[in-house]
């Protein structure tokens, strides 16, 4: 990610969040599915200790990002998702605390 590509990942996302807003039941499996993954992914990095980078990227940081819009623009029926998406958040957080990925905490928070 840069400051070229930034506008454009705002904008999807945004779009995102829209389109999600239309079909709450669908966007609940939809995001049941993706937080898992998310969370498979960070359990993963724990367990072997070796593939730290497969969570700490733009790419999963936004994925974070999205989820996050999402559940806060959400109806009831989504709450359920938002511990374990905090749960995720938390983990990533407790992955490593070396000062150089403090900005990629901040980005998390």
């Amino acid at each position: 990610m840069n400051i070229k590509t930034r506008d454009n990942i705002v904008l999807m996302r945004n779009c995102l969040v829209e389109l999600f807003k239309i079909n709450p039941s669908v966007t609940y499996t939809t995001g049941f599915l993706y937080i898992r993954q998310l969370a498979v992914t960070v359990r993963s990095v724990v367990v072997s200790k070796k593939e730290i980078e497969s969570v700490y990227n733009w790419q999963y940081i936004n994925c974070l990002h999205v989820w996050v819009a999402v559940l806060a623009d959400c109806d009831a029926c989504l709450q359920p998702l938002i511990f374990p998406l905090i749960q995720v958040m938390l983990k990533v957080l407790d992955l490593h605390s070396s000062p150089c990925y403090f900005p990629l905490h901040l980005h998390t928070i």
